[in-house]
């Protein structure tokens, strides 16, 4: 946008900051290519346990112990993909953090749950350790969840003359996440402020000590775009993350199906660990999805075991008694398989979305994405 400048005179920065201004709705933040290509995200959730518990007890110190966990786990997610510029915070709700990655192989979706696991153990180590040093107690607990959805940026799922179709004018079948972009206030309060200087022909940077670097005029640019996601896919994520437990993270079973049937052999290691550690607990009605038929709850715990649940728990949580009630192979994750190609078979796709063509959607996406990262 701004060519090789290095150290820009104001002059140049005023015609950068006008060009970006016109252009930033119009610009992708995620990867290259055009933002009418399809794209496939997983979304990332972290709560903590019993939020509203943990606050009461606290009295005063909540307010500090939360912004403590904001920041422990941003931190620890951003960390364990800080070579994947994709991952990012999403937002926040309530005790909860969101973050969204964009996948570009399915070796992404495979490595996912271990890495996204390993960042919210972290975290929960070091948020506890904070709290004993600041003698408020050694019981704050996270949990997760991890989904998938293919999207068109820009594209609304409602609007038939937008239908979602890639280059060669394949329509998708669901793709109906809806990407919502819009422009961070105090970022573009920022560049409005740039730009109203140098019209004052101030040539200063924000601090008026140096000229503005090329690089920071492009980290304004991209941080400058928030995005964010509607449609039937995030509210089922929504719902996953509400079956989670303690120490766990709720796989959505699109997920545990691409682990389950990815064939390359290149990942067979990855895939083997992953299949060891997702547990299917139940099959439970979630409201307004799959037409509200039996819906696979799925936990992924790099301790796939009996001891990793609490003694309160265990006899207190629904999900952890049907866990106890039932033998290995009824929990093998390998069962996720048959319950997808089955309930695609019977499911009503008037009323709702067809798991399976989500995941011909996604394969199809990344399978191209692929091609071209090597073409």
């Amino acid at each position: 946008m701004f060519g090789d400048m290095g150290e820009v005179d104001g002059k140049s920065i005023l015609q950068g900051i006008a060009d970006a201004n016109k252009s930033l709705l119009k610009k992708s933040p995620l990867s290259e290519g055009s933002s009418d290509d399809p794209r496939v995200f997983m979304f990332f959730s972290v709560d903590l346990v019993n939020g509203t518990k943990f606050k009461s007890e606290r009295q005063k110190k909540w307010t500090s112990a939360l912004m403590r966990f904001y920041e422990i786990i941003k931190e620890q997610v951003l960390l364990e993909y800080k070579n994947i510029i994709k991952a990012k915070v999403w937002k926040h709700s309530g005790d909860e953090v969101l973050f969204y990655l964009e996948v570009e192989k399915i070796r992404d979706i495979l490595e996912a749950p271990k890495k996204l696991h390993k960042a919210m153990m972290l975290a929960q180590r070091e948020f506890q350790t904070a709290l004993e040093k600041e003698d408020v107690g050694k019981t704050g607990y996270f949990k997760g969840a991890l989904w998938i959805a293919s999207a068109h940026e820009g594209h609304n799922p409602d609007d038939q003359n937008t239908a979602s179709k890639d280059a060669e004018g394949k329509k998708f079948k669901q793709c109906n996440i809806y990407v919502k972009k819009s422009i961070a206030i105090d970022v573009k309060r920022m560049i409005d402020a740039a730009h109203e200087r140098f019209l004052k022909n101030i040539d200063k940077s924000i601090e008026e000590s140096s000229p503005v670097s090329f690089d920071t005029l492009v980290s304004w640019i991209s941080d400058a775009i928030e995005l964010d996601f509607l449609g039937p896919e995030i509210d089922e994520g929504f719902r996953i993350a509400e079956r989670s437990i303690r120490e766990k993270i709720a796989i959505d079973p699109k997920i545990a199906y691409l682990i389950n049937g990815d064939t390359d052999t290149d990942n067979i290691e990855i895939r083997e660990a992953a299949q060891k550690r997702m547990q299917l607990i139940d099959c439970v009605k979630l409201k307004g999805v799959w037409n509200e038929r039996p819906y696979p709850i799925i936990w992924y715990d790099e301790n796939a075991d009996r001891k990793t649940f609490s003694h309160d728990d265990r006899y207190t949580h629904s999900l952890v008694r049907v866990y106890f009630s039932t033998d290995d192979e009824e929990r093998s994750i390998e069962n996720i398989s048959k319950i997808i190609d089955e309930l695609n078979n019977t499911l009503d796709t008037s009323k709702s979305i067809t798991p399976l063509a989500s995941i011909e959607d996604i394969k199809y996406i990344l399978k191209n994405r692929e091609q071209s990262n090597f073409a």
